[in-house]
């Protein structure tokens, strides 16, 4: 695919787009980008929320003798590990999409705050190692 705009007939000249090896518009392209950004949000705030929900509904199956709550908890930190796998997945293709549509923003960032993001990097992994740790002692 090549980068290409909207054709200025149709009023919109500075719109960035992709073009498929025909030459052909492919329209979509921010929607796909909005599609990414929002899968990810949803994905690394139900990583980021379900440990706590789930150390919540432990808590309250073993203070109630509830065998039920205590397994939603479960279900839920599971949940929060793919949460946590899918939205660094989905964060690495917005990225990779984002460079191929030609917005620069995201590598503008990167190279400002190379530490920030390698140590971001570090932290996901080591939430990962915790909650593995945490769903397989259950």
């Amino acid at each position: 695919m090549q980068f290409g705009t909207f054709p200025a007939e149709w009023g919109a000249s500075r719109m960035v787009g992709l073009r498929n090896l025909a030459g052909e518009f492919v329209v979509g392209t921010k929607l796909m980008l909005i599609a990414l950004l929002f899968g990810h949000l949803i994905s690394m705030q139900i990583a980021a929320a379900g440990p706590l929900v789930s150390a919540w509904l432990e808590w309250r199956g073993q203070a109630t003798m509830r065998d039920d709550t205590a397994e939603a908890g479960r279900r839920i930190a599971w949940q929060s590990i793919y949460g946590l796998v899918i939205g660094v997945v989905l964060g690495l293709v917005l990225v990779v999409a984002a460079m191929m549509v030609g917005t620069r923003d995201y590598t503008n960032v990167v190279s400002r705050f190379y530490s920030r993001v390698w140590w971001g990097g570090w932290e996901l992994v080591t939430s990962l190692v915790v909650m593995l740790i945490y769903v397989l002692r259950w």
